[in-house]
């Protein structure tokens, strides 16, 4: 059982051939499972699983993002324990169900890890064409162009574009950015003149460094989160500053850190989610906030996920916020009066196995939260979809 855990860790988290991050994830997963769970109220009832009606094989759903409450997609893995058979597939929410898109012809083995909805007739997914090196796989980004899904990369310079594609954004319809990992470096690509570049950039100091997640803050600014393993595991945040990319340390950080995700209200409210390392076998799901210029430690103390890993953050109108993760269990984090005290809640679930990768609200009372559920077993697994209702008083 341990085993499988490691195995779908390796695919969403671990880059290639980094085997400390391996045994990193082994500890971190011995030791959910002698947790308990948090104790919590009854059943949330405004969180629902979709049925989804998809006969896939061992599948899980990466990430989700919407134009507005009827145009919602979606991008995820079929096959994520099969090394060499893996299948990227693309949901398109329609306002009343989630269907399958059809995609260009790619390869025997690929994935989708990330997606960017400009509007509902320009649309980004990335990800990784294993087919020619399943260690150092070709990056992969397609686009919609609100007729067909197209495949726009992998070359630059008649040489293929190697790493795998983690994370899209775009400022406007001609300016965007991607990061992932190439083997053991990280991976820029920036978008500009209807086209893919690779953005030279290297941080000398670390030998095994990754990069996890860009974003555009709604004004003039890109940020870009990372990791590196040379004294640990170490987070990082790059900010594009006079045409280069400049480190940002966070405050109130005094442990290993690592940031999967950002969103940005405005400019100078931004928020992050990750994972905090305490000790060697202790880790608590992670939030960063920005204001005034700085990104700071935020609402750690009072919550209750210990062992836990946050991948996603949506924050509402700036007197609630929401984050969403696990490892092994799935978990969903409600906090209100974010503006003065946090108050913060472990939302319950009926899933009591799986993890939850994407979480978005297209209104203060509809949400939807996405990834996979492990309740069949871990090899089984099936992707999984929350739907957040509440009416209004």
């Amino acid at each position: 059982m341990v085993t499988k855990k490691i195995s779908y860790l390796a695919i969403l988290v671990s880059p290639p051939n980094l085997k400390y991050l391996f045994f990193l994830s082994l500890i971190l997963l011995v030791n959910c499972a002698l947790r308990k769970i948090p104790s919590s109220s009854e059943i949330n009832p405004y969180w629902k699983k979709v049925e989804l009606p998809f006969n896939l094989n061992s599948w899980g759903i990466m990430n989700l993002d919407f134009f507005d409450t009827v145009n919602g997609w979606a991008v995820g893995i079929e096959g994520l324990y099969s090394k060499n058979n893996r299948k990227g597939f693309i949901l398109k929410f329609d306002g009343s169900s989630w269907n399958f898109c059809d995609l260009p012809e790619i390869s025997n083995d690929w994935i989708l890890w990330g997606i960017k909805v400009i509007n509902p007739y320009n649309i980004w997914a990335v990800g990784a064409d294993f087919k020619n090196n399943s260690e150092n796989p070709d990056a992969l980004i397609i686009h919609y162009n609100g007729t067909i899904w197209e495949k726009t990369i992998p070359d630059d310079s008649k040489e293929n574009i190697k790493g795998i594609i983690k994370s899209i954004d775009f400022s406007n319809d001609s300016q965007g950015w991607a990061v992932g990992t190439q083997s053991n470096r990280g991976v820029i690509l920036n978008y500009k003149n209807s086209e893919w570049k690779i953005y030279q950039f290297e941080k000398r100091k670390y030998a095994y460094w990754g990069l996890t997640s860009v974003v555009f803050d709604k004004g003039n600014s890109w940020w870009i989160s990372g990791w590196d393993i040379s004294s640990g595991f170490l987070g990082f945040l790059l900010k594009f500053e006079n045409n280069e990319w400049v480190e940002k340390f966070p405050e109130k950080i005094d442990f290993e850190y690592s940031i999967n995700s950002f969103y940005f209200v405005s400019p100078n409210d931004g928020w992050a989610a990750g994972r905090y390392q305490i000790t060697g076998n202790l880790s608590k799901g992670l939030i960063l906030r920005y204001e005034n210029n700085t990104w700071y430690k935020w609402g750690l103390a009072g919550h209750p996920f210990n062992d836990v890993e946050f991948f996603s953050v949506f924050p509402i109108q700036n007197n609630e916020l929401w984050a969403a993760g696990g490892i092994d269990l799935p978990y969903i984090a409600h906090y209100r009066n974010i503006s003065k005290e946090y108050e913060g809640e472990f939302i319950n679930l009926k899933i009591k196995n799986g993890i939850i990768r994407s979480i978005y609200f297209t209104s203060k009372n509809t949400g939807w939260a996405a990834g996979a559920d492990f309740s069949s077993g871990e090899s089984k697994s099936t992707g999984l979809i929350l739907k957040y209702e509440k009416l209004p008083l």
